[in-house]
Protein backbone atom coordinates (compact mmCIF):
# COMPACT_ATOMS: atom_id res chain seq x y z
CA UNK A 1 0.00 0.00 0.00
CA UNK A 2 1.69 3.63 -1.33
CA UNK A 3 1.85 6.21 1.42
CA UNK A 4 2.14 9.56 1.33
CA UNK A 5 5.39 11.16 1.53
CA UNK A 6 4.55 12.45 5.06
CA UNK A 7 3.35 9.38 6.13
CA UNK A 8 6.72 7.76 5.08
CA UNK A 9 8.22 10.64 7.09
CA UNK A 10 7.06 9.90 9.95
CA UNK A 11 7.53 6.60 10.09
CA UNK A 12 11.08 7.07 9.22
CA UNK A 13 11.40 9.07 12.29
CA UNK A 14 9.65 6.83 14.51
CA UNK A 15 11.72 3.80 13.84
CA UNK A 16 14.44 5.71 13.83
CA UNK A 17 14.33 7.47 16.98
CA UNK A 18 11.47 6.55 18.87
CA UNK A 19 10.73 2.66 19.38
CA UNK A 20 11.48 0.06 20.82
CA UNK A 21 13.58 -3.12 19.50
CA UNK A 22 10.78 -5.83 17.96
CA UNK A 23 10.82 -8.82 20.57
CA UNK A 24 11.23 -10.86 17.11
CA UNK A 25 12.82 -9.34 13.92
CA UNK A 26 9.29 -8.19 11.63
CA UNK A 27 9.65 -10.47 8.58
CA UNK A 28 9.68 -13.52 10.93
CA UNK A 29 6.85 -12.25 12.82
CA UNK A 30 4.61 -12.24 9.46
CA UNK A 31 6.37 -15.17 7.83
CA UNK A 32 6.06 -17.32 10.64
CA UNK A 33 2.44 -16.18 10.94
CA UNK A 34 1.16 -15.37 7.52
CA UNK A 35 -1.91 -17.11 6.92
CA UNK A 36 -3.16 -16.45 9.94
CA UNK A 37 -2.29 -12.50 10.23
CA UNK A 38 -3.74 -12.03 6.48
CA UNK A 39 -7.14 -13.42 7.48
CA UNK A 40 -7.70 -12.02 11.20
CA UNK A 41 -5.40 -9.01 11.30
CA UNK A 42 -7.10 -5.04 10.55
CA UNK A 43 -5.17 -2.31 9.89
CA UNK A 44 -4.45 1.07 8.80
CA UNK A 45 -1.38 3.65 8.57
CA UNK A 46 -3.64 6.43 7.97
CA UNK A 47 -6.08 5.79 11.33
CA UNK A 48 -3.21 4.06 13.25
CA UNK A 49 -4.36 0.91 14.44
CA UNK A 50 -3.69 -2.42 14.32
CA UNK A 51 -6.58 -5.23 15.44
CA UNK A 52 -5.63 -8.67 15.82
CA UNK A 53 -9.43 -10.68 15.65
CA UNK A 54 -10.16 -13.68 17.88
CA UNK A 55 -13.24 -15.49 17.34
CA UNK A 56 -16.13 -15.16 20.05
CA UNK A 57 -14.76 -12.19 21.68
CA UNK A 58 -17.10 -9.38 19.28
CA UNK A 59 -14.88 -9.52 16.55
CA UNK A 60 -17.59 -9.03 13.79
CA UNK A 61 -19.09 -5.61 15.53
CA UNK A 62 -15.36 -4.36 15.93
CA UNK A 63 -14.80 -5.17 12.40
CA UNK A 64 -17.48 -3.32 10.84
CA UNK A 65 -16.92 0.14 13.07
CA UNK A 66 -13.44 -0.38 11.49
CA UNK A 67 -14.82 -0.39 8.27
CA UNK A 68 -16.76 2.31 9.09
CA UNK A 69 -14.30 4.40 10.40
CA UNK A 70 -12.18 4.08 7.71
CA UNK A 71 -14.79 5.39 5.17
CA UNK A 72 -15.50 2.11 3.89
CA UNK A 73 -19.14 0.42 3.05
CA UNK A 74 -20.17 -1.91 5.80
CA UNK A 75 -21.06 -5.18 4.30
CA UNK A 76 -24.90 -6.68 6.18
CA UNK A 77 -24.46 -10.09 7.52
CA UNK A 78 -21.02 -11.60 8.79
CA UNK A 79 -19.07 -13.78 5.91
CA UNK A 80 -18.47 -10.75 4.24
CA UNK A 81 -17.05 -9.24 6.61
CA UNK A 82 -14.71 -11.61 7.72
CA UNK A 83 -13.65 -12.90 4.50
CA UNK A 84 -13.49 -9.68 3.21
CA UNK A 85 -15.34 -10.17 0.06
CA UNK A 86 -14.03 -7.78 -2.66
CA UNK A 87 -17.10 -7.96 -4.79
CA UNK A 88 -18.97 -6.27 -2.07
CA UNK A 89 -16.45 -3.61 -2.15
CA UNK A 90 -13.23 -1.92 -0.62
CA UNK A 91 -12.35 -3.35 2.87
CA UNK A 92 -9.60 -2.54 5.73
CA UNK A 93 -6.56 -4.16 4.65
CA UNK A 94 -4.53 -6.74 6.66
CA UNK A 95 -1.10 -5.83 7.69
CA UNK A 96 0.34 -8.62 5.05
CA UNK A 97 -0.55 -6.05 2.66
CA UNK A 98 2.09 -3.41 3.87
CA UNK A 99 5.52 -3.48 2.77
CA UNK A 100 7.98 -4.51 5.95
CA UNK A 101 8.99 -0.64 6.76
CA UNK A 102 5.28 -0.39 7.00
CA UNK A 103 4.64 -3.23 9.05
CA UNK A 104 7.65 -2.39 11.89
CA UNK A 105 5.62 0.81 12.15
CA UNK A 106 2.65 -0.78 12.79
CA UNK A 107 4.22 -2.89 15.18
CA UNK A 108 6.19 -1.12 16.79
CA UNK A 109 5.51 2.63 16.93
CA UNK A 110 3.73 4.05 19.83
CA UNK A 111 1.38 6.30 17.77
CA UNK A 112 -0.36 3.05 16.99
CA UNK A 113 -3.39 1.31 18.66
CA UNK A 114 -2.63 -2.32 18.64
CA UNK A 115 -5.65 -3.38 19.83
CA UNK A 116 -7.82 -7.04 20.89
CA UNK A 117 -10.86 -7.90 22.28
CA UNK A 118 -10.73 -10.85 24.91
CA UNK A 119 -13.51 -12.76 27.03
CA UNK A 120 -13.97 -14.89 29.96
CA UNK A 121 -12.21 -18.08 28.89
CA UNK A 122 -15.29 -19.80 30.41
CA UNK A 123 -18.14 -17.98 28.34
CA UNK A 124 -15.73 -18.10 25.30
CA UNK A 125 -15.64 -22.02 25.97
CA UNK A 126 -19.29 -22.54 26.11
CA UNK A 127 -20.29 -19.94 23.40
CA UNK A 128 -17.79 -21.78 20.95
CA UNK A 129 -19.54 -25.03 21.92
CA UNK A 130 -22.92 -23.84 21.17
CA UNK A 131 -22.02 -22.28 17.82
CA UNK A 132 -19.61 -24.82 16.44
CA UNK A 133 -20.06 -27.88 18.09
CA UNK A 134 -24.23 -28.08 18.40
CA UNK A 135 -25.49 -24.61 16.78
CA UNK A 136 -26.82 -24.08 13.35
CA UNK A 137 -23.34 -23.23 11.85
CA UNK A 138 -21.76 -26.43 14.09
CA UNK A 139 -18.59 -28.32 12.27
CA UNK A 140 -19.56 -31.54 11.42
CA UNK A 141 -16.06 -32.49 10.85
CA UNK A 142 -14.99 -31.65 14.51
CA UNK A 143 -17.71 -33.45 16.12
CA UNK A 144 -17.51 -36.30 14.10
CA UNK A 145 -13.52 -36.40 15.53
CA UNK A 146 -14.57 -35.86 18.99
CA UNK A 147 -16.94 -38.94 18.89
CA UNK A 148 -13.95 -41.15 17.68
CA UNK A 149 -11.89 -39.73 20.55
CA UNK A 150 -14.40 -40.71 23.12
CA UNK A 151 -15.03 -44.29 21.44
CA UNK A 152 -18.33 -43.36 20.15
CA UNK A 153 -17.48 -43.27 16.31
CA UNK A 154 -21.05 -45.19 15.44
CA UNK A 155 -23.27 -42.57 17.41
CA UNK A 156 -25.56 -39.92 15.60
CA UNK A 157 -25.60 -38.07 19.00
CA UNK A 158 -23.86 -34.89 19.31
CA UNK A 159 -20.99 -34.51 21.63
CA UNK A 160 -21.51 -33.65 24.94
CA UNK A 161 -20.30 -30.41 27.03
CA UNK A 162 -17.93 -32.57 29.01
CA UNK A 163 -16.71 -34.42 25.79
CA UNK A 164 -16.06 -31.18 24.27
CA UNK A 165 -13.91 -29.69 26.98
CA UNK A 166 -12.33 -33.24 27.40
CA UNK A 167 -12.07 -33.31 23.73
CA UNK A 168 -10.09 -29.48 23.65
CA UNK A 169 -8.38 -30.29 27.17
CA UNK A 170 -6.16 -33.38 25.27
CA UNK A 171 -4.90 -31.52 22.05
CA UNK A 172 -1.73 -28.91 22.41
CA UNK A 173 -3.64 -25.60 21.59
CA UNK A 174 -1.59 -24.94 18.08
CA UNK A 175 -3.59 -28.21 16.59
CA UNK A 176 -7.32 -27.07 17.89
CA UNK A 177 -9.40 -25.01 15.70
CA UNK A 178 -8.93 -21.14 16.25
CA UNK A 179 -12.22 -21.17 17.82
CA UNK A 180 -10.88 -23.30 20.82
CA UNK A 181 -7.22 -22.21 20.56
CA UNK A 182 -6.11 -19.98 23.43
CA UNK A 183 -6.54 -16.20 23.32
CA UNK A 184 -3.12 -15.78 24.17
CA UNK A 185 -2.07 -17.92 21.18
CA UNK A 186 -4.32 -16.44 18.75
CA UNK A 187 -3.49 -12.41 19.36
CA UNK A 188 0.39 -13.79 19.14
CA UNK A 189 0.28 -12.00 22.61
CA UNK A 190 3.97 -13.16 23.70
CA UNK A 191 5.42 -11.63 20.12
CA UNK A 192 2.90 -8.29 19.70
CA UNK A 193 2.95 -5.44 22.08
CA UNK A 194 -0.68 -4.62 22.95
CA UNK A 195 -1.67 -0.79 24.11
CA UNK A 196 -5.09 -1.57 24.21
CA UNK A 197 -7.21 -4.42 25.41
CA UNK A 198 -10.51 -4.29 25.11
CA UNK A 199 -13.30 -6.97 27.34
CA UNK A 200 -16.38 -8.51 26.36
CA UNK A 201 -17.87 -8.39 29.79
CA UNK A 202 -17.38 -4.47 29.10
CA UNK A 203 -17.39 -4.28 25.69
CA UNK A 204 -20.01 -1.21 25.47
CA UNK A 205 -17.36 1.27 27.66
CA UNK A 206 -14.62 -0.23 26.11
CA UNK A 207 -15.53 0.35 22.09
CA UNK A 208 -16.55 4.22 23.25
CA UNK A 209 -12.66 3.99 24.82
CA UNK A 210 -10.72 2.51 21.38
CA UNK A 211 -13.35 4.50 19.01
CA UNK A 212 -12.34 8.04 20.81
CA UNK A 213 -9.05 6.87 21.46
CA UNK A 214 -8.71 6.65 17.39
CA UNK A 215 -10.41 9.47 16.64
CA UNK A 216 -13.63 8.39 14.99
CA UNK A 217 -16.77 10.75 14.01
CA UNK A 218 -19.64 10.54 15.96
CA UNK A 219 -21.52 8.44 13.40
CA UNK A 220 -19.51 5.43 14.47
CA UNK A 221 -20.13 5.78 17.73
CA UNK A 222 -23.94 5.10 16.80
CA UNK A 223 -22.97 1.59 16.12
CA UNK A 224 -21.99 0.63 19.25
CA UNK A 225 -25.10 -1.05 20.88
CA UNK A 226 -26.42 -3.84 20.20
CA UNK A 227 -24.75 -7.35 19.32
CA UNK A 228 -23.65 -9.31 16.02
CA UNK A 229 -23.72 -13.22 15.57
CA UNK A 230 -25.49 -13.20 18.87
CA UNK A 231 -25.92 -16.78 20.64
CA UNK A 232 -29.46 -17.19 21.88
CA UNK A 233 -28.22 -19.84 24.40
CA UNK A 234 -27.16 -18.97 27.84
CA UNK A 235 -23.27 -18.26 27.84
CA UNK A 236 -22.95 -16.46 31.15
CA UNK A 237 -21.10 -17.00 34.25
CA UNK A 238 -24.26 -18.09 35.75
CA UNK A 239 -24.98 -20.95 33.49
CA UNK A 240 -25.72 -24.01 34.92
CA UNK A 241 -23.87 -26.33 32.64
CA UNK A 242 -20.63 -24.22 33.44
CA UNK A 243 -20.99 -24.73 36.66
CA UNK A 244 -22.12 -28.88 36.41
CA UNK A 245 -18.95 -29.23 34.04
CA UNK A 246 -16.44 -26.75 35.01
CA UNK A 247 -16.47 -25.71 39.06
CA UNK A 248 -14.51 -28.16 41.53
CA UNK A 249 -14.14 -31.09 39.12
CA UNK A 250 -11.24 -32.86 37.52
CA UNK A 251 -12.81 -31.49 33.79
CA UNK A 252 -12.73 -27.91 35.58
CA UNK A 253 -9.02 -28.46 36.66
CA UNK A 254 -7.76 -29.48 32.93
CA UNK A 255 -9.46 -26.85 31.38
CA UNK A 256 -7.70 -24.50 33.86
CA UNK A 257 -4.57 -25.68 33.34
CA UNK A 258 -4.89 -25.67 29.52
CA UNK A 259 -6.34 -21.93 29.58
CA UNK A 260 -3.91 -20.99 32.34
CA UNK A 261 -2.36 -18.17 30.16
CA UNK A 262 -5.68 -16.56 29.48
CA UNK A 263 -6.53 -16.31 32.78
CA UNK A 264 -3.29 -14.83 33.78
CA UNK A 265 -2.55 -12.79 30.61
CA UNK A 266 -6.34 -11.02 30.80
CA UNK A 267 -6.79 -11.06 34.80
CA UNK A 268 -10.04 -13.58 34.90
CA UNK A 269 -10.29 -15.42 37.66
CA UNK A 270 -11.22 -19.24 37.99
CA UNK A 271 -15.31 -20.56 39.27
Amino acid sequence: MKLLPQQRLEILLVLNNKIPKSKIPTSDLIEENYRRLEYDSWASIEKRFLYINIPKAGCTKVKKMLQAHCGFNVPSGVNAIHRRDREKGDFVASITEFNLEEQSFLLNSDLVTRFIFVRNPYTRILSSYYNKIVGPKKYSNISEQIARFCGQENSSDLPTFEQFIYYVCSFDDSKLDIHFRSQSAVALFDQIEYNFIGKIEDFSADLKRLFIQLGASRQIFQMIPGWENYSEQDTSLQSPLLKTVLVNSELGNLFHKHYMQDFMNFQYEYL
